[in-house]
C-alpha cells in the first residue's frame, strides 16, 4: 500500500503564492486570465512602448530632457520656451539644400 502525501503538504500557503505574484523577478505571468493573456499584450505593451519613445524624440521632447540634465535644469514653461527658440534659430541658421 502506497502511502498518499497529506493535503496540507502538497498546497503552498496563501501567503507564499501572493508573495510568488508580486515577485519583481518573475518573468512568467501568473496562472489565471491575465497569464492567459500575457502572451498576448506583453508584446503589444513594448510595440507601444517603442512608439512613445519614437514619439518622444521626435518631438523633441528627449533632447529638451539632455538639455536640462546637461545644464543641471529643472523642467519649467519659460526653460521650454528657452530650448525650442535657441533649437529653431540652430535649425534656420543651417544651410538648405534646394
Amino acid at each position: 500500500m502506497r502511502s498518499q502525501p497529506l493535503p496540507h503538504a502538497t498546497l503552498r500557503s496563501s501567503q507564499a503564492q501572493s508573495r510568488d505574484l508580486l515577485s519583481p523577478n518573475k518573468t512568467e505571468a501568473p496562472n489565471s486570465v491575465s497569464g492567459l493573456l500575457y502572451p498576448v499584450f506583453s508584446p503589444l505593451k513594448r510595440f507601444f512602448q517603442l512608439l512613445l519613445a519614437l514619439l518622444r524624440e521626435i518631438g523633441d521632447e528627449n533632447a529638451y530632457h539632455r538639455h536640462l540634465a546637461a545644464h543641471g535644469l529643472v523642467h519649467s514653461g519659460p526653460e521650454w520656451r528657452r530650448f525650442c527658440d535657441e533649437r529653431w534659430l540652430a535649425a534656420s541658421k543651417r544651410a538648405k539644400c534646394c
